[in-house]
């Protein structure tokens, strides 16, 4: 499936010739919801608003992708468990943790704790932490990445966007 957001601005990302190798995904939730149990899929499908279709459509081919080389999931509270998710990936991965719209349900401590979690386990290889936050000073969700090496972070907005990927305005590089 490819998703198609209207991109906007005069900044363009610099896409890379191929897609990174993926040695692991780990999905952690506290109540993770598994694509290959139908009543799980269900309660996703109605959380779609009836009338958008293209959202119903875009999980639809997300589900059929996702089933058929399902994430692992880990039931609870990511600042629990993700620092032994880190410390159990294979050694040669470079981890990369994707949150999306999830920080506003963190207290500022939390996010901070997330934060230092990340750092720790950047002294043993470098972390990616690529974030859609929804506050920003324009108001305007945004997504962020953090590339923390040896305990330094190194922080840049990359892009701002309307939800469910209708558009995209880049804001880092050229």
């Amino acid at each position: 499936m490819e998703i198609r957001s209207e991109l906007r601005g005069e900044r363009r990302p610099p896409l890379p010739g191929s897609s990174p190798d993926v040695a692991e995904r780990v999905g952690i939730d506290l109540n993770p919801l598994s694509v290959t149990d139908e009543a799980d899929a269900s309660w996703l499908r109605a959380l779609v608003i009836p009338d958008q279709l293209r959202r119903h459509e875009r999980l639809a081919a997300a589900i059929d992708l996702a089933r058929e080389d399902p994430p692992a999931l880990v039931a609870g509270d990511a600042l629990d468990v993700l620092p032994d998710v880190l410390a159990d990936l294979p050694d040669e991965a470079t981890p990369c943790v994707f949150s999306t719209l999830t920080l506003y349900q963190f207290e500022d401590d939390e996010v901070a704790s997330l934060r230092a979690t990340l750092r720790d386990a950047s002294r043993e290889r470098p972390v990616h932490w690529l974030s859609g936050d929804p506050d920003s000073p324009t108001g305007t969700p945004t997504y962020r990445h953090v590339a923390f090496e040896d305990g330094d972070p190194l922080e840049r907005e990359l892009a701002t966007h309307a939800a469910y990927g209708e558009w995209i305005e880049w804001l880092a590089g050229e």
